[in-house]
């Protein structure tokens, strides 16, 4: 038995059970491992989709993620995906346009604000699924708030079947600096370089098939009335705002 192996072994005595045991992960029951209480579903949704028209820079450059990542990677109706870190929704009411998606987050709350019905409340570093239970497994904006990268990454690798996505900020973009510097993060230098995401996929036995590096204006900071600049400067530079490592069991 393998080291990933083993986590999912523990995993699996952490929750009790898997949360799901068939191939298809989307059609199994998760409630027992953790109930997320769901008092106003469709105002979930409403919520959000105020949220996305009052800010539409942050919709734009989830949408753009999405269209980035659907560029080497199959997201269809038949899809799986798996969205750890999901919180109230950010990156999941995107994906569950186009594929079959469940969400994981540590914070019941947050998760009682996404729109999305399947979710469950897990650790990132401890997934209670079976191994390979979802096509595509994905993290977006999360890995900078986890303090056990390796951990997360391989637990990611283990449950998927075949794609691992992570996308998170350049630590060499000065917005991003910015805002370590202002205090808006945890720990002092929460940010990866592009080479260290590569790295940290291909060390739990994943080839990497794409890196990108793209943007220049935070979606958090752009007014409606520079949309328009935001999309022309989503092409691809060492400076850009985020990264994105798509890679593959091999």
């Amino acid at each position: 038995m393998n080291d990933i192996e083993r986590t999912g072994e523990a995993c699996l005595h952490a929750y009790g059970h898997w949360a799901c045991g068939s191939r298809n992960t989307l059609d199994c029951d998760t409630s027992s491992v953790a109930v997320v209480e769901r008092k106003d579903t469709e105002g979930a949704e409403e919520r959000w989709a105020a949220y996305t028209h009052g800010r539409p820079s942050i919709a734009a450059d989830i949408g753009h993620f999405v269209d980035m990542v659907g560029l080497d990677v199959p997201l269809t109706a038949d899809t799986t995906v798996l969205d750890v870190g999901c919180g109230w929704g950010i990156t999941t009411f995107h994906l569950a346009r186009q594929c079959k998606v469940h969400g994981t987050d540590r914070s019941a709350e947050n998760l009682r604000l996404n729109p999305v019905h399947d979710v469950s409340v897990m650790d990132v570093t401890c997934l209670g699924f079976a191994d390979a239970s979802f096509d595509v497994v994905l993290a977006h904006h999360v890995l900078h708030h986890i303090v056990q990268l390796e951990e997360a990454v391989a637990e990611m690798a283990r449950v998927s079947r075949r794609y691992v996505v992570v996308s998170d900020l350049n630590k060499w973009n000065p917005i991003n600096e910015g805002f370590v510097l202002l205090g808006a993060e945890e720990r002092p230098s929460p940010y990866f370089g592009a080479k260290w995401l590569e790295a940290a996929v291909e060390s739990v036995g994943l080839r990497v098939i794409r890196r990108r590096t793209w943007g220049l204006l935070s979606s958090y900071l752009t007014p409606r009335a520079l949309v328009p600049l935001q999309k022309k400067l989503w092409f691809e530079h060492p400076l850009g705002l985020e990264h994105l490592v798509i890679a593959e069991k091999v």
